[in-house]
């Protein structure tokens, strides 16, 4: 009995791994080439032939990989310039840094003419790193021009003394005056504004002005009044008469003389309408004329209509004799001259018109009567 059960549990074994070598066969037969004749596939429909090419798939080799270097070692003394915990600038080393800062500083004492530089500084915390790579690493002059460029970077509190004149306005007198003809204007004195030089302390910060503070103030000139005369003088006459105008100061220390050898062909004063500011002596020309009192010549040249001209300054001070038409001058500008001494000749008109020696006096810039201290010779 045992040998049955044996014989049967061996056929069975055997029968199981027939089928399992049989479906292992199927299996590989369907990835293998078929050899011979396949039995054809019916289907309901008749297979459609191909129309599109063959698809060409070319392999390309893949490249070989290059290794690209991806950390820069930065110089070994460069440094970062930090203000108030920022980096601003990086340059190549603590000396560069601090060349930059020093001459971006120096850049504030270019001040204008008036001002001068005290001081220049940042109130800014200013600090020195081992360069992080976090800015470029800028050399002296690109560093420098960065911080020109933008001072906003690290600004600067500039301290400067400025230097300025202020003066007061002039206070006007105005007089009335015989002398001068009606609707005629002289400025007896030009008058002068009291004058200070002040001193200022001023503080530009980044370039922009916080406060201006003074500090000094000098008067460097005191105020004198400007007089100016307004013209009264009128006249009915239409020539004028040897006492025309008003009475001029007395003087007790000048002894004035006729300057000319001739006598008088038009007196001082308003003719027809126009004032004649002085007394004409008519003689030949070339006729010598001499100097009326001692003075210096204080003008010396031509002038206008008058011809050539000298201007004799009297020691009185205030007083000036002007003689006109003159030629062959003899006499400089600035030279003193005594009275009766030769000033030159009298010159000819070239107009046909009888030559005349023209002289005024002049008292304080305002002509008078030369007749009240020049005689009728």
């Amino acid at each position: 009995m045992e040998v049955k059960q044996l014989a049967k549990y061996l056929i069975i074994s055997i029968t199981t791994a027939l089928a399992l070598i049989a479906v292992l066969f199927l299996l590989i037969s369907e990835n293998k080439p078929k050899i011979g004749l396949a039995t054809p596939i019916v289907t309901a429909e008749p297979t459609a032939e191909p129309t599109a090419e063959a698809e060409v798939v070319l392999l390309t080799p893949a490249p070989t990989p290059i290794t690209i270097q991806t950390e820069v070692e930065l110089p070994k003394d460069a440094v970062d310039i930090v203000v108030n915990g920022a980096v601003i600038l990086a340059v190549e080393n603590p000396e560069t840094a601090q060349q930059v800062i020093n001459d971006y500083l120096a850049s504030y004492a270019e001040v204008g003419d008036n001002r001068r530089l005290v001081r220049a500084y940042t109130e800014q915390t200013v600090e020195l790193y081992p360069a992080s790579g976090s800015k470029e690493i800028l050399s002296y002059g690109a560093a420098l021009s960065s911080l020109l460029s933008n001072p906003a970077l690290l600004s600067v509190t500039q301290v400067l003394t400025v230097c300025e004149q202020t003066e007061t306005e002039i206070e006007v007198l105005t007089e009335t005056n015989a002398q001068l003809p009606l609707g005629t204007t002289f400025i007896a004195t030009a008058g002068t504004s009291e004058r200070y030089i002040v001193y200022y302390e001023s503080i530009f910060k980044s370039g922009v002005e916080c406060s201006l503070v003074e500090t000094n103030r000098f008067r460097v000139g005191e105020a004198t009044r400007r007089v100016v005369m307004t013209g009264t003088y009128t006249s009915e006459n239409e020539e004028p008469e040897e006492d025309e105008g008003t009475e001029g100061i007395a003087v007790q220390t000048l002894n004035f003389r006729c300057p000319i050898d001739g006598k008088i062909s038009s007196y001082f004063g308003m003719r027809n309408g126009v004032m004649h500011n002085g007394v004409d002596f008519e003689a030949n020309a070339g006729a010598y004329i001499v100097a009326p009192e001692g003075g210096v010549v204080i003008f010396c040249g031509e002038r206008g209509d008058y011809g050539f001209v000298i201007d004799i300054l009297h020691d009185e001070g205030n007083i000036v004799t002007r003689l006109a038409h003159l030629t062959n001058v003899r006499v400089e500008l600035y030279q003193r001259v005594s009275r009766s001494e030769p000033l030159g000749e009298l010159a000819d008109t070239g107009t046909g018109e009888k030559p005349h020696l023209h002289v005024e006096v002049l008292i304080d810039g305002i002509p008078y009567n030369p007749l009240q201290y020049i005689p009728e010779r």
